[in-house]
């Protein structure tokens, strides 16, 4: 288990940010290793051949991750008896880095520095890291879970302004009632709807799943002014307080503010 705290200091004031990752390792006589892990963002790095990686970003339950292990490791032949001795496993851990680190250079993903016995990543690396920040797509989110959050986001919003907005405008108009104003609060209230299932479900690049999932959707099926209220930019940061909220809830670390 990994596990990472973050410590930003922003206008004076420091802000933690913590997460666990769980791995589960299987070495083979055939020199290969197997190893299930929960990590959530997409690695920058290649993975090398010898190395057989089980992504369950969605399992944070560790008897699960096991069980999900375990079946693949009956699969794949004899595994090596687990190390026991403090000195062993040292050495071994270290032989393992070597090894990955070796098939890193070799692939272009580290750079040696210059006169010295380390390397660095590569620009390689850094524009895989840009391109990944900038793609949804990378943050382990599976299929089972997004689709269903973002048909329902996507109808929410379109049918807010096409469907229930002007049922609710026409309902107060009869009542001799300004209907704007419950067209309005309808609209609101659908894209914070929208919003909190995006944060709630995905958790990660909320900002920009609340963009595509609120806005592109409507500017598709809906024609005319989308007016001066910025809706979806509401929904984000509903998504983004719901994420948090979340999060915090499940924090592995509670940092304890120096006295």
């Amino acid at each position: 288990m990994a596990i990472q705290e973050l410590v930003q200091t922003v206008d004076g004031k420091q802000a933690f940010t913590s997460c666990c990752v769980i791995h589960f390792h299987t070495r083979f006589t055939d020199d290969r290793v197997l190893t299930t892990r929960n990590m959530k963002l997409k690695s920058v790095l290649d993975n090398p051949p010898y190395w057989v990686l089980q992504e369950c970003p969605q399992i944070d339950d560790p008897a699960k991750l096991k069980r999900i292990h375990d079946a693949r490791a009956q699969t794949m032949g004899s595994p090596v008896a687990p190390l026991t001795d403090p000195d062993r496993i040292f050495k071994y851990v270290q032989s393992e880095h070597e090894r990955y680190s070796a098939y890193q250079l070799s692939v272009g993903d580290y750079e040696p520095l210059p006169g010295e016995d380390s390397y660095t990543f590569s620009d390689k690396v850094y524009r895989r890291g840009v391109r990944n920040y900038f793609n949804p797509f990378a943050q382990g989110i599976s299929a089972r879970r997004f689709f269903p959050v973002a048909i329902l986001a996507a109808a929410l919003t379109v049918f807010a302004r096409l469907e229930y907005a002007p049922a609710a405008a026409h309902a107060l108009r009869i009542l001799g009632l300004p209907g704007e104003f419950a067209a309005q609060a309808v609209i609101r209230l659908c894209y914070i709807v929208a919003g909190a299932l995006i944060g709630y479900v995905l958790e990660s690049e909320i900002f920009l799943w609340a963009f595509l999932l609120t806005y592109l959707p409507v500017r598709l099926f809906t024609s005319g002014s989308l007016g001066p209220i910025p809706y979806s930019a509401l929904a984000a940061g509903v998504a983004y307080c719901v994420a948090q909220f979340k999060k915090r809830r499940r924090a592995v670390l509670i940092p304890q503010a120096a006295p």
